[in-house]
């Protein structure tokens, strides 16, 4: 079963998931296909659509552990600094013989909470130069 398919199974159909890679690797630029999707995935695919079109989206798979330098690329920071976060506790991981790996729910988790961050201290810094 390929990432994809184990992504999705066992609310879409493996015919689907085959029509669609069948088409993409069918297509240069544009791949037409009609699918029925659950409504909770359609909803995904809204999501990372609309992500895509404002301002880029990157598809982490949920069930993924991450090594430091692959979680830094996706969080847009240095590998020094994640591993700084985990020395801190700020991000959860664990050693896997001598080396960490974070789960993707961790990274996700992680960028939510920063933003969360940022956009208090923006908020913090409107308020106080509106005086």
């Amino acid at each position: 079963m390929s990432t994809l398919e184990a992504l999705f199974a066992p609310s879409i159909p493996a015919e689907t998931v085959e029509g669609l890679r069948a088409a993409i690797n069918a297509s240069n630029d544009t791949v037409d296909v009609v699918m029925s999707l659950p409504k909770s995935v359609a909803e995904k695919v809204l999501t990372l659509l609309s992500l895509d079109r404002t301002s880029g989206a990157v598809v982490i798979p949920a069930r993924e552990e991450f090594t430091p330098a692959q979680a830094s690329v996706i969080m847009g920071m240095s590998r020094q600094t994640v591993v700084h976060y985990i020395n801190n506790g700020d991000i959860p991981a664990h050693k896997v013989g001598a080396h960490w790996r974070i789960k993707a729910d961790d990274v996700a988790s992680f960028i939510e909470r920063e933003k969360a961050t940022r956009i208090a201290a923006a908020d913090r810094l409107a308020r106080a130069t509106a005086r």
